[in-house]
């Protein structure tokens, strides 16, 4: 990390990030000129500000593969509700819902998934219902959704 910031290149580097990433497009040249960087073309700005760390851009493609792979194993269908509703880009009324939650469990796995509407998926993570098995549109693992319903 040290050599990180002994290089020039690196902090101009890394300068360019900041400014394109959290400024304004009117304040962005102000900053470029105010420490004495060449301003970039205005596609390297868009570039830096769409970067992600590699670490970020690992969970996004894991969270993405997460949801199509639930939701298209539902066939875009709430499981509470029953409710289909897709957009001519794709776009669904649906969420992706972990059964057990990711954040405790790791399990990222779309035996894990359930597709429920925006308020199913919110009541689901408050535990105001629990029991998927006895949906009209279940297609999760039987193992995961007993291991849900039991005492912890």
């Amino acid at each position: 990390m040290v050599a990180f910031f002994e290089n020039p290149a690196s902090r101009d580097d890394a300068r360019h990030l900041l400014i394109a990433k959290y400024f304004r497009p009117s304040e962005q040249i102000a900053l470029y000129e105010m420490l004495g960087l060449p301003v970039p073309s205005r596609q390297a700005i868009e570039q830096h500000a769409a970067y992600k760390s590699p670490e970020k851009a690992l969970k996004t493609g894991r969270e993405a593969r997460f949801r199509v792979r639930v939701v298209t194993a539902y066939n875009y269908t709430c499981a509470l509700t029953g409710y289909r509703l897709t957009t001519i880009t794709a776009g669904s009324i649906v969420d992706a819902a972990h059964i057990h939650e990711f954040r405790d469990s790791r399990y990222n796995d779309p035996r894990n998934g359930i597709a429920l509407s925006k308020n199913g998926h919110r009541t689901f993570d408050q535990g105001l219902w629990s029991d998927c098995r006895r949906l009209p549109n279940h297609r999760c693992s039987g193992s995961i959704c007993r291991s849900r319903t039991e005492p912890r």
